[in-house]
C-alpha cells in the first residue's frame, strides 16, 4: 500500500468516527430543542383548552346554585314544591336563562311531588317548555312551543304522565350530596350530542329537600374549539374523563356509538388512534400528567 493510500485511510478512520459523533451530538441536541419546543406548545394549548372548558361549564354551576338560592329566598313565593302561579313564573324564568346561554340546551326544576318545569332549546332555535303537574287532580303534562321571541306558537296537553324527575340521575345525585352535582357523560337522545348535567338542591326553612334545579350543557362547541387547535402536522387534542370516555374531540361523530338504539360515549381505545391509546395507557400506568411514547402505527381518525 502506497504512502498516500495509508494517509487517506488514516484520515477516513479519524474523520468517520468524528463525523458520526458530531451527527449523533447534533441529533441529540436537536431532539432536546424540539422536545422543549413541543412541551412549550403543548403547555400553551393545554392552558388555553382548560380555560376555555372551565368558562364553558362555569355558567351551569353558577345558574343552578343561584336559582336554588333565589327559590329558597322566596323569588317564587314561599317554595315548598311547585304550586299555583309558580309554574308559569318558573317557566318564563327558565326560558329567559336559556336565551342568555347558547351552550345550554335545557334548564329545569323538579320537586318532591314529581312536578316538573323545563325549558328546552330546539334545533331550529325556537323554544319548547314543558310543565308536569303531577300533584294536580287530574295530573297534566303540557308542552308549549314558542318562537325566538318567546311568543306562543302552539301547545299540547295530556293527562298521561310518563316522566318522573325524582328518579333521574341529576335529581338523585343532588339529593344525595346536598350540593352541586355533575352527572356522568351521556349522549342526549334528542340531539345525539355528548352532554353533562349540573344540578343543585332546594331546601326549605326546616332543612327539608323541596326540589332540584338542573341544567344540561351540550359539548359540541368544545369539540368545535378543539378542531381549531393546530398541533404540528398530525397532532390531535381530546378531552378524556376518569372513565376513559372521550368527552370532546375534533371529529364529534367519531366519539358516539349506537347499539340496539342506545347511544353511548366512545372510550379511548375505540377511536383506533394507536399513538393516543399508547399515550393514555402510559398515563394510566405511571400516573404522570406528561408522557412520551413511540408508536409504529399512526392510526386514522
Amino acid at each position: 500500500m502506497s504512502f498516500k493510500a495509508m494517509i487517506l485511510m488514516a484520515f477516513i478512520f479519524v474523520l468517520v468516527p468524528m463525523a458520526l459523533a458530531i451527527i449523533s451530538f447534533s441529533y441529540y441536541q436537536d431532539k432536546i430543542i424540539i422536545s422543549a419546543l413541543s412541551d412549550n406548545l403543548l403547555e400553551q394549548i393545554s392552558k388555553t383548552t382548560i380555560e376555555q372548558t372551565r368558562n364553558y361549564f362555569m355558567p351551569a354551576s353558577i345558574m343552578v346554585e343561584t336559582s336554588s338560592n333565589l327559590t329558597e329566598h322566596g323569588a317564587f313565593s314561599r317554595f315548598s314544591g311547585l304550586s299555583g302561579n309558580d309554574f308559569s313564573r318558573i317557566e318564563m324564568y327558565t326560558l329567559g336563562v336559556l336565551q342568555s346561554h347558547p351552550q345550554v340546551s335545557m334548564f329545569y326544576l323538579g320537586d318532591e311531588d314529581g312536578n316538573f318545569v323545563r325549558a328546552r332549546r330546539l334545533p331550529d332555535g325556537t323554544m319548547q317548555s314543558r310543565i308536569i303537574k303531577a300533584s294536580a287532580s287530574p295530573p297534566t303534562d303540557s308542552l308549549t312551543y314558542r318562537d325566538a321571541a318567546l311568543k306562543v306558537v302552539r301547545s299540547e296537553e295530556s293527562n298521561l304522565i310518563d316522566f318522573d324527575p325524582r328518579v333521574r340521575p341529576w335529581y338523585v345525585g343532588a339529593k344525595k350530596t346536598g350540593a352541586n352535582f355533575w352527572t356522568d357523560l351521556y349522549i342526549s337522545v334528542s340531539t345525539r350530542k355528548p352532554t353533562l348535567t349540573s344540578s343543585y338542591p332546594v331546601f326549605g326553612p326546616d332543612g327539608k329537600l323541596n326540589g332540584i334545579w338542573a341544567m344540561d350543557i351540550e359539548l359540541d362547541e368544545i369539540s368545535d374549539f378543539l378542531k381549531m387547535q393546530t398541533i404540528g402536522k398530525d397532532g390531535i387534542e381530546v378531552i378524556i374523563n376518569h372513565k376513559s370516555e372521550i368527552v370532546a374531540c375534533p371529529e364529534l361523530s367519531s366519539i358516539i356509538r349506537e347499539k340496539d338504539g342506545v347511544l353511548r360515549p366512545v372510550k379511548v381505545e375505540e377511536l383506533g388512534l394507536e399513538p393516543l391509546s399508547a399515550a393514555y395507557r402510559e398515563h394510566v400506568s405511571t400516573g404522570n400528567s406528561r408522557v412520551a411514547v413511540e408508536s409504529g402505527r399512526p392510526g386514522m381518525m
